[in-house]
Order: C-alpha cells, then structure tokens, then sequence
C-alpha cells in the first residue's frame, strides 16, 4: 500500500478508466451507508461500484438504507455470505443482490448453479492457490478476491 486517498477522489479516478471498469466497496463498520451514497450520487459513479459487507449488520445497513431510498441506476449490491447455510439462506430472499461471495472450498458447481438461477454471481474470496483457480473455472465462478494477482496472471499465462 502506497497511501490512502479519500473515497471521492477513488470515484473520480475510477470514472477515468476504460468502461467495465469497476470495484467492489466493501463496508467494515456501520454508519458509512448515507455519506457513500452521496460520494456515488455526486460522482456520477454508481454503474461502476458494488456496495457489499462481510459483516452481516453492515449488509442489513445497506440493504435496508436502499429499500427506504432510490438506488442510483446502475448500482449494485452485495454480501460475502462466506458459507451457503441455514443462516444465510433466508438472506437471499431478504436482500437484493448482484453477487454473493462464498469462500473457496466451502461451495461447488451445485451452489453457484443455485444463486445463478436467482440472478446472483458468484465471488469466491480467498483460494490463492492454482489448484482452485483451476476449480472456479470449472464451477463457474463468476469473479474472485485475491492477494496474488501477480502469481495468478503468471499462472493464467502459462495456462
């Protein structure tokens, strides 16, 4: 990590890059919902980010703050659920959401037909490994987290 910067400027800078291009604002504390929504409005930036939490109250904040308020077009929501289970099953008829992220190893081609099926994508979190990127190809995984793109482009590459 180089340095901060304040989430406007990020919006601003994002708002430069090639269209597709967007991120993933992840939310890890409550409170935020109301001021990142207003940095999204005024940057114009909505159809570039997708709002999600780890953390279930933050993900309710969210959830909650766009059934009261207009969600900008384009904006997308999400939840890294980690596991598909009993406690968070009900959750996706609960919330809206784009995508879900469910931590490697913990979900196979069933699960991601399941939230497929529901409109949802599927964002595996951790894996850094070339054993499971080979697997989320096969499963169909939609997206991934990692804190190896260095050794997963090298792994691509050499396929």
């Amino acid at each position: 990590l180089d340095h901060y910067i304040p989430l406007e400027t990020f919006l601003k800078w994002m708002d430069t890059q090639p269209e597709g291009f967007f991120a993933e604002i992840e939310f890890k504390e409550g409170g935020l919902i109301e001021e990142t929504d207003r940095l999204i409005r005024s940057t114009n930036t909505a159809h570039r980010c997708i709002l999600f939490s780890g953390i279930e109250s933050c993900n309710r904040e969210i959830q909650n703050f766009y059934r009261k308020n207009a969600r900008p077009e384009g904006l997308r929501l999400g939840a890294n659920l980690r596991f598909l289970n009993e406690t968070t099953l009900p959750l996706l008829d609960e919330w809206d959401l784009y995508e879900a992220g469910l931590n490697a190893g913990a979900f196979g081609r069933k699960e991601v037909e399941f939230l497929h099926a529901r409109g949802i994508r599927v964002f595996s979190n951790l894996g850094d490994t070339p054993s499971w990127w080979a697997e989320m190809d096969r499963l169909g995984v939609d997206g991934f987290k990692t804190n190896c793109i260095g050794m997963y482009n090298e792994w691509r590459e050499n396929g």
